[in-house]
């Protein structure tokens, strides 16, 4: 179950916890009516953030049982934040809490020894317990990384503060979703910094944390907060502030309209009262929804706790062009039912669930030998290529003993050329996971490759430097073997670039990259391993 997972992340995240292609999704919307966002002008100083922050926690004025928690993007700024705010800072780290418990953590920090993983968690609860009992002042407020965003559940989050620029929408809406859990009205307050991201880190088609749609928001819309929030997960289905009575409105919607407002509070609900009167031209009536549609709305949530639900993924064109300040239309639900269960699994739903959780434990060991065997494959043939000048492998094929020089003083190889064209080989981590850039071995098993020391030199703790990537390039040059290589992967490259692109393309065959997949077809079909 997620509160924040976006409509693109569904498929990857079944294939991760290798659920069945007909998993049921079950969606509703992602709008949180007792929360207010605001975003404020980016601050060019720490003093300038801490001294905004300081205003908006004394603004709030926060009884016994509320609380506040104030999120940063790094542990430095973290430290800095708690000791101007006197309050405590939490993280995930287990070097602060070390450096911080006193002189004898300092010591044993110093000789690169830690503190307990129990006494780690004890001081991290310690200071979980400090700021939910609030005993006084100082503990009503925490500063925290992100790891605090999550499993967190106190009820009573009156404000939440997002310092420093968010890196991405997943993880903003994660930490605001800590405020307003008693259906109280909660803001959440966005103050970016003068850094801005430069634009091709985030312009990614695999961009499934939402790090553009952040930048977007903060540096370049004056759309509605709510709106943006809901349309990155709800993906189209997005609700402004204007469009629900029970919605707070964002701090973008007042600088536009600028309504007399009153909070009014409720049993278990905040209304705004907005009247006709206090609406600009623009947004009439007919922009708000009405009672009945209102009642269909809290309807459809409640049929999504009960029955089997899955949102339509295929809107019409007529539809996909409605403005998103249209009314909601009941009778336009993005959700539809359907009923495909067995009787007996009617029945009894928790057999079909642990039915489900064995199909996908299955699966899950079904993976785990798949990748067994293609580390097995690759050790292997990166044993044969061990100790060997990998080009003359390419142009000999039958020499299997150890060559008398390396590869970079190969007769057979223009060396700057193919330093040249080593830069264009640039793998993404989320297609190919993380490469040892020495060798280009993909890192998925410490008996594949032994894991390089922080700080230390990959060429000498690497164990196959400069053997893979020069059989590659060799492949590509040597004319009968392109041809071989072309014909078996079903591919015609005319150029070097064309090369390095496919090789850094999406892998075929399951292999982790298309460069190991090279050097294991070159070992199967064209290396002989006798002269």
């Amino acid at each position: 179950m997620s509160g924040t997972l976006p409509i693109h992340i569904e498929a990857p995240l079944i294939s991760e916890l290798c659920l069945q292609p007909d998993t049921i999704i079950v969606r509703k919307s992602s709008n949180h009516p007792e929360l207010q966002y605001h975003i404020e002008s980016a601050l060019k100083s720490l003093t300038d953030l801490q001294k905004r922050i300081q205003e908006i926690v004394y603004s709030q004025k926060l009884s016994s049982s509320k609380r506040g928690l104030v999120f940063v993007t790094s542990i430095s700024n973290g430290l800095l934040l708690a000791k101007g705010l006197q309050c405590e800072f939490y993280c995930a780290d287990d070097r602060i809490y070390a450096s911080s418990s006193g002189s004898e953590g300092k010591r044993m920090l110093e000789k690169e020894s830690n503190i307990s993983k129990q006494g780690i968690f004890n001081l991290q609860s310690d200071i979980v317990k400090r700021w939910r009992e609030g005993a006084d002042e100082k503990n009503k407020i925490l500063v925290s990384t992100t790891a605090f965003s999550t499993g967190n559940d106190y009820s009573e989050v009156q404000v939440v503060i997002l310092a420093t620029t968010p890196f991405n929408m997943s993880m903003a809406l994660q930490e605001m979703g800590r405020a307003g859990k008693d259906g109280k009205l909660a803001k959440c307050y966005i103050i970016p910094t003068m850094k801005i991201l430069p634009r091709h880190s985030i312009d990614d088609s695999w961009d499934l944390k939402g790090r553009k749609a952040m930048y977007d928001m903060i540096w370049t819309s004056t759309e509605c907060l709510r709106l943006c929030f809901t349309c990155y997960i709800d993906e189209g289905r997005g609700i402004t502030c204007l469009q629900d009575l029970q919605n707070q409105i964002c701090s973008q919607c007042q600088d536009k309209v600028q309504p007399d407002l009153q909070t009014v509070e409720m049993p278990n609900q905040l209304y705004i009262g907005i009247t006709d009167q206090t609406l600009p031209a623009q947004f009439t009536a007919q922009h708000l929804p009405s009672i009945s549609t209102t009642h269909s709305i809290a309807q459809t949530h409640v049929q999504l706790k009960t029955k089997r639900l899955q949102p339509i993924r295929n809107h019409s064109s007529a539809h996909a062009s409605t403005s998103m300040l249209s009314p909601i239309n009941a009778n336009t639900s993005p959700i539809e039912t359907f009923d495909n269960l067995s009787l007996e699994e009617h029945k009894d739903p928790e057999k079909f669930f642990v039915k489900q959780a064995r199909l996908a434990k299955k699966r899950k060991v079904e993976i785990e030998f798949e990748k067994e065997d293609y580390v097995a494959s690759l050790k292997r043939a990166l044993d044969v290529i061990d100790g060997k000048c990998t080009v003359c492998m390419v142009e000999k094929r039958s020499i299997i003993s150890g060559h008398d020089h390396m590869v970079n003083r190969c007769t057979h190889l223009d060396f700057g050329r193919f330093l040249q064209w080593k830069k264009n080989i640039q793998y993404t981590t989320h297609i190919h996971g993380p490469i040892y850039a020495c060798c280009h071995v993909p890192q998925i098993d410490d008996n594949l490759h032994k894991w390089i020391s922080q700080g230390a030199s990959a060429f000498h703790q690497c164990s196959y430097p400069d053997r893979t990537l020069p059989l590659v390039f060799a492949v590509f040059h040597y004319s009968n073997t392109r041809r071989h290589a072309e014909a078996f992967f079903g591919v015609h490259w005319s150029t070097e670039i064309q090369y390095a692109k496919w090789l850094c393309d999406v892998p075929v065959e399951k292999s982790k990259t298309n460069t190991m997949r090279i050097i294991l077809w070159f070992l199967e079909h064209c290396w002989f391993y006798s002269d």
